[in-house]
């Protein structure tokens, strides 16, 4: 695994400017950290967040949740009332990854009855069975490489009771030994459709030679190689098909008499090495 936090999620761990986004009651407030967007439904006047001890009303966290070791200076912290329930709280990021199989963990925190915490990946959802203590979760998820993946955490209220949760440490790692293998199956795939693609046969080849790695370097090294070389390939197959229909269509009896500029530039694009 590659830790790549930093270079898709912003403020992962909280530790970075925060503002108002919205006022259930004059002396609470919904934050926002920077780089996330709140997604805040069935609000109530007594829901509260906060990041830190000198927030709007702290004082009615108490020792809820407990201090978290590595959680810094600042951790989202969120608290229900046992007024109301049916709210719902979550921070997300839309992030576009490169292609290949991720893994994403948090730390979180619940405590009290009626709700629970998630950490979510798109439609993928991930909880604990743990109560009153800090937690670990994760969820490994597939990018395509273009599709937006939509990571963050959710709280949920569901009954009328008191309810806190907290969530800090989002972590992003790239599995490059997977997405590496998942990448020499694609390519193998390309490369039997042409088998006249040596390159591209060099390139899964070299590949191989690197699966068993732990060196995260040299595995990166060996993805963005046969990445390379499998786009390569896909542009020479598109490039191949372009060519042969512009060949039928040229030799086509219905044009042989056809003259001009455009004719002239098809033929010299056909005419062109490869």
């Amino acid at each position: 695994f590659k830790d790549v936090t930093s270079t898709y999620l912003t403020n992962a761990d909280f530790e970075g400017e925060y503002s108002v986004y919205s006022n259930p009651s004059k002396d609470r407030a919904i934050y926002q950290p920077t780089g996330w967007n709140v997604e805040y439904t069935n609000g109530k006047e007594w829901d509260m967040t906060i990041l830190k001890s000198s927030d709007l009303a702290a004082n009615s966290f108490s020792s809820k949740p407990p201090v978290l070791s590595a959680g810094g200076s600042q951790t989202y912290k969120v608290r229900f009332n046992n007024s109301y329930k049916d709210q719902k709280l979550g921070l997300y990021q839309t992030v576009t990854l490169p292609r290949g199989n991720y893994k994403v963990t948090i730390d979180y925190y619940k405590g009290g009855s009626g709700g629970d915490a998630y950490l979510v990946v798109n439609s993928t959802t991930q909880n604990s069975g743990t109560n009153d203590s800090w937690t670990t979760v994760s969820i490994s998820f597939e990018s395509d490489g273009s599709s937006s993946t939509k990571i963050g955490c959710r709280a949920d209220h569901t009954n009328t009771y008191e309810k806190f949760y907290a969530f800090d440490n989002f972590k992003l790692e790239w599995n490059l030994t997977q997405s590496l293998a998942s990448l020499i199956t694609s390519a193998e795939e390309v490369y039997n459709e042409d088998t006249s693609n040596t390159a591209l046969k060099d390139a899964i080849d070299e590949a191989k030679t690197h699966q068993s790695s732990i060196d995260a370097d040299e595995l990166e090294t060996a993805y963005d190689d046969l990445s390379a070389a499998a786009s390569l390939s896909l542009k020479r197959k598109a490039w191949k098909t372009a060519k042969m229909d512009a060949e039928t269509t040229i030799a086509d009896g219905k044009y042989a008499n056809v003259t001009g500029e455009e004719k002239t530039a098809l033929q010299a694009e056909i005419d062109k090495a490869e």
